[in-house]
């Protein structure tokens, strides 16, 4: 057991407020002393009514000015908060004698319950808690057991069960270290990384820990400067922000009890910072929607649900984080609160690469309708939360990328299967394809690129074919599917035809001339009256027929 007369008064009065906290739960309040306490160290609303904890650093009998401390105490809680208990704490065990002295004391608090807690309950209540024996007796506790233990760890593995039996040795021991603070460990796409977790929710009350980074950002590096201004941005108004460990000079971490600063470790931290904001998430999350209306009459308002999941906060206000239905586009609220509240939204387009193209459309068609000087208003239900003018221009691939989502989209609905929007580089061509197939998918001519078309005709079959092609031209309709690999899967879409309203057999007097050839020949059309080709959805069954055509492309 413990050398509790060993122990400094502090010391001691910490120890009971975590073993109170244990027993009976995070409502014990523990009050510092500091500015007065008020003739209560601890307090606890409990179902019977008020208990007053009042801890002593009595070690021996009790003389008589302690006697005078005690009912000094005692008579104070009474006045000041009418306690249903009032529990004495020392680190001596009273005697009989001393005990009665206490109960006497129903004159100057009458219809409170008065009880001693000593050594005794001390003693019970430490047994097995190794946490606080090593807060208690530092840097020195089981120092026997740890040697032994790192006598094993050298040892050779036997098997899977022999490490998670070792490592679940050393977590423990690792637990021990601290009464405030745990280290839990964890694998992810990072590696392997270790968070800081409090063991009792008033452990950052109870045992601060405050960490001092110290920057360098060059005025000559474009890059700090940019990291120093969302640093700034994140310590006032809340968020995250990478900082490479070339711009960071110290990271100094102190914990306010001599355990956790054992916990921490006092190596010398280096590499890369990542400081992000603890997030609110209570009455989260909150559904928004976001309104475009236009500066100009020749483009519709739009409107985009919008969700905010979490709220962070720093010196200098907060910002709300959401995001809309894809999560393709984020949305960040940013409320400062320096003298008077001023707002602003940030609008960030995600990569859409492998998503569906269904859900991101809403969310691109959004932006690319946003031009300078639009106004955005956000609102939830009926409330408005904001509104702002657009104050940029989106790039200018914005446009072919809210295309081609579209034209996926049409591809989607005619194939009836999800076609994710390509992680590869699509070349002009695929895109241009893609956008000409849609547009004929939905009604509409997507016009060709080229300027003629070329037949072939079966050896013999010139004199047939030129029969059939009226000298005056006419209209040409051609039914065929197009095939497209995108991300290495291959999707056919049929029911396609390639169509002029007027065309003419260009070389129709060469064909002529060489009607008797017995080689294969090649005809070609053009359109006429400034007509086109173009791609359309097929309106007729088309069956191949035997009428002198072998192929058309």
């Amino acid at each position: 057991m413990l050398e509790w007369n060993d122990l400094d008064p502090h010391r001691l009065e910490r120890v009971v407020q975590m073993l109170l906290r244990d027993e009976l739960g995070d409502s014990v309040t523990a009050i510092d002393g500091a500015g007065g306490d008020e003739a209560q160290d601890m307090r606890w609303d409990s179902p019977d009514g008020l208990v007053i904890f009042e801890v002593k650093s009595f070690c021996g009998r009790l003389v008589t000015s302690q006697r005078r401390q005690v009912k000094r105490s005692l008579a104070r809680a009474v006045n000041l908060h009418a306690p249903t208990r009032w529990v004495l704490i020392t680190r001596s065990v009273p005697t009989p004698k001393e005990l009665a002295w206490l109960t006497g004391l129903i004159d100057i608090a009458p219809g409170v319950a008065l009880e001693w807690w000593g050594r005794d309950w001390l003693d019970r209540r430490i047994a097995g808690r190794h946490d606080l024996i090593s807060y208690i007796e530092g840097e020195t506790y089981g120092l026997l057991e740890r040697a032994r233990q790192f006598n094993m760890e050298q040892a050779v593995l036997a098997s899977g069960d022999d490490l998670s039996q070792r490592l679940d040795a050393l977590l423990e021991r690792g637990d021990e270290i601290s009464p405030y603070w745990r280290w839990e460990f964890s694998s992810g796409p990072r590696g392997r990384m270790r968070t800081l977790m409090p063991r009792h929710p008033e452990a950052p009350v109870d045992d601060p820990i405050s960490i001092t980074p110290t920057f360098y950002f060059p005025a000559d590096d474009p890059e700090a400067r940019d990291i120093a201004d969302r640093l700034r941005e994140t310590l006032e108004v809340g968020g995250e922000v990478a900082i490479p460990g070339r711009y960071v000079s110290r990271f100094d971490v102190v914990a306010a009890s001599e355990a956790t600063q054992r916990l921490l470790g006092d190596d010398d931290r280096a590499g890369d910072l990542e400081l992000l904001s603890i997030p609110v998430t209570q009455g989260f999350p909150l559904q928004a929607s976001l309104t475009l209306q236009p500066s100009t009459a020749d483009r519709p308002a739009v409107t985009l649900p919008v969700t905010f999941t979490r709220r962070v906060g720093g010196s200098h206000g907060s910002t709300m984080l959401g995001a809309d239905a894809s999560d393709a586009l984020a949305v960040r609220l940013v409320l400062r609160e320096d003298g008077t509240v001023r707002g602003q939204l940030h609008v960030t387009l995600r990569s859409v690469a492998g998503r569906r193209p269904h859900e991101v459309l809403p969310a691109l068609q959004f932006l690319a309708t946003l031009q300078p000087g639009d106004r955005l208003t956000l609102c939830a239900g009926p409330a408005e939360l904001g509104g702002f003018q657009a104050d940029t221009t989106w790039p200018d691939d914005l446009g072919p990328l809210c295309r081609l989502v579209g034209a996926l989209v049409a591809l989607q609905r005619h194939l009836r299967t999800l076609i994710p929007i390509p992680t590869e580089e699509l070349s002009q061509d695929v895109v241009r394809d893609l956008l000409s197939v849609a547009d004929a998918l939905s009604g509409e001519r997507a016009q060709l690129p080229y300027t003629a078309l070329s037949a072939k005709v079966v050896p013999g079959g010139v004199p047939r074919f030129l029969a059939s092609i009226a000298e005056a031209g006419g209209a040409l309709y051609i039914t065929h599917s197009a095939e497209f690999v995108l991300d290495g899967r291959s999707y056919t879409v049929s029911g396609l035809a390639t169509y002029a309203p007027r065309i003419r057999l260009a070389n129709r007097a060469e064909l002529a001339a060489n009607r008797n050839s017995p080689g294969e020949q090649v005809a070609w059309f053009e359109p006429v009256d400034d007509e086109h080709w173009y791609l359309i959805r097929s309106v007729l069954e088309h069956a191949a027929a035997d009428d002198g055509f072998a192929s058309a492309g």
